[in-house]
């Protein structure tokens, strides 16, 4: 702070000797230091410190409207950040009385405190808070700019994490995959720099809003809504917090899928039901793991066989040939409509749908 006001006293001089060496010809008076503060008077690690706060409240509020938005802010005059200030205390023994600039509306008035702020920019690019939020403080023209992206790189304590949390799973700012049709692969991490204290404070599991998208049977989106969602919350070794959806809970997501689905169709092929094709990767999971069913009425249940491709359709077709014509020989007894004779098969055309078996 003292090489701040070294600098602010060093161009003061260096503007009044100017002042002087040209005053017939531009009429500006040189600018006063006194000696004695009266009221409503901030030194400039005050300056320092609102500047600061004005970052780190813009950054949180950024991190909880627009996560990961970017962002280029000038900096405020001193006296929008301090609304009733009278007098800047540059040391100790010299004080500069906002009166004797003539007024903050002339040119000496908004150089001076330009050029404050512009001396303060060192320090507050140096200060820990600044530097941890990736916030780039710099001087361009004689204004001061801070360069800011609205996203956490780290978390030091649980208000952090909450407000991490909060801006990644936001519906408008949500990152990549964020949503209730791709929790098998959400996984978001962030490094823990904090105590162990505060890292004890970290909740086991966080309950956010998402967006689930709703798709027409040519997987098309249809429309969204929003949900409610339970992921959990893991710490690994090297102090990396871990946001994902609960496997034991995403099994079950699958197994209520692939049930509805098997329903709604109602399609039995030579013992097998059809399921939706979008689905497939799903119950081959559940295959491959072996992983049992605990729904209502499917208790112990589990995936013991899948048939896709072109063996579906043989299938479906070789089903639809046992479906009796309507006839006798030539003699039509019965009309029999085109959507019995060719049921099975339109139903595996139109879901593009795959054969499944579950066994106890």
């Amino acid at each position: 702070m003292d090489y701040a006001a070294l600098n602010i006293l060093n161009w003061i001089d260096d503007f009044n000797n100017k002042v002087c060496s040209h005053s017939i010809g531009y009429q500006i008076t040189p600018i006063t230091l006194r000696s004695d503060a009266t009221l409503n008077c901030i030194g400039l690690s005050e300056i320092l410190s609102g500047y600061i706060q004005f970052l780190i409240k813009d950054f949180i509020k950024g991190c909880d409207e627009q996560y990961s938005s970017s962002e280029r802010i000038l900096l405020p005059c001193i006296t929008k950040m301090f609304p009733e200030i009278e007098e800047i205390a540059i040391d100790n023994n010299n004080i500069l009385k906002l009166s004797d600039l003539g007024g903050l509306e002339t040119i000496v008035g908004n150089l001076v405190l330009s050029k404050i702020v512009e001396f303060l920019c060192p320090a507050i690019s140096s200060n820990n808070d600044i530097q941890r939020f990736g916030i780039e403080v710099f001087n361009v023209d004689g204004g001061v700019f801070a360069d800011v992206c609205y996203a956490l790189t780290s978390v030091n304590n649980v208000e952090e994490f909450k407000l991490w949390v909060k801006g990644i799973s936001n519906p408008c700012t949500m990152t990549a995959n964020f949503t209730v049709n791709c929790l098998d692969k959400l996984e978001c991490k962030i490094l823990f720099n904090g105590e162990v204290s505060d890292l004890y404070k970290i909740p086991r599991s966080v309950t956010v809003n998402m967006t689930e998208y709703l798709f027409g049977w040519c997987d098309e989106i249809v429309g969204e809504r929003e949900k409610e969602v339970t992921l959990s919350v893991r710490v690994l070794d090297d102090n990396l917090i871990v946001l994902s959806y609960p496997k034991t809970q995403l099994y079950r997501d699958y197994f209520d899928e692939i049930l509805t689905s098997r329903n709604r169709l109602n399609i039995n092929i030579q013992g097998y039901e059809l399921v939706d094709g979008g689905l497939y990767e799903k119950a081959k999971e559940l295959l491959n793991k072996r992983i049992k069913c605990d729904f209502s009425g499917y208790e112990g249940y589990f995936i013991s066989e899948l048939i896709e491709g072109t063996r579906v359709y043989e299938m479906a077709i070789e089903e639809d040939s046992k479906t009796w014509d309507g006839c006798i020989g030539s003699v039509v007894m019965v009309k029999v409509p085109q959507e019995e004779l060719t049921r099975n098969t339109d139903a595996v055309s139109l879901t593009g749908g795959f054969l499944i078996k579950m066994d106890k």
